[in-house]
């Protein structure tokens, strides 16, 4: 099984950035914690993806979009996602790539929302996450048929 955990970068995360050292109560602090069960559920997701080009786009597409938000992937909003969107659009990225990233983020996030539950402190179980910031943000339209070679009647 492949997995390597990266959904946390280390400029955000504060046990290995030297800038914004642990706190004295040691490396167990609920930032950490929440790093480490955020990982968890990443490489759990991401092990799940059988073809090893699958898993390498998506954690390349999550590489991307938390390079550019700068935040905790529990405090991404939909903003945020529109920013990106735009970013990429200005990075003359085609439609297909943006909506390709977007369905791997997207598919990250329903993961953490409907599958990878926590116990909550009254014992039942709750999601991860308590939604998906992708899915209110429009997606670029791709028209399918763009880049076709249509026939002639000698050709048919």
């Amino acid at each position: 099984m492949f997995v390597q955990t990266f959904i946390v970068p280390n400029y955000l995360n504060p046990v290995s950035s030297p800038a914004d050292p642990a706190p004295d109560r040691g490396p167990a602090t609920s930032l950490h914690v929440a790093h480490e069960t955020w990982n968890d559920a990443f490489d759990l997701w991401l092990s799940s993806r059988r073809a090893q080009n699958t898993r390498r786009a998506y954690r390349s597409a999550w590489k991307h979009f938390l390079e550019f938000t700068r935040v905790q992937p529990w405090k991404v909003t939909s903003t945020d996602v529109a920013g990106w969107i735009e970013s990429q659009h200005a990075e003359g990225l085609s439609a297909a790539t943006i909506l390709q990233r977007l369905a791997e983020v997207s598919s990250f996030y329903t993961y953490a929302t409907r599958t990878y539950t926590l116990l909550g402190s009254d014992g039942r179980e709750q999601p991860l996450h308590h939604f998906n910031p992708v899915n209110p943000v429009p997606r670029p339209k791709v028209n399918p048929y763009a880049k076709a070679k249509y026939l002639n009647v000698d050709q048919t």
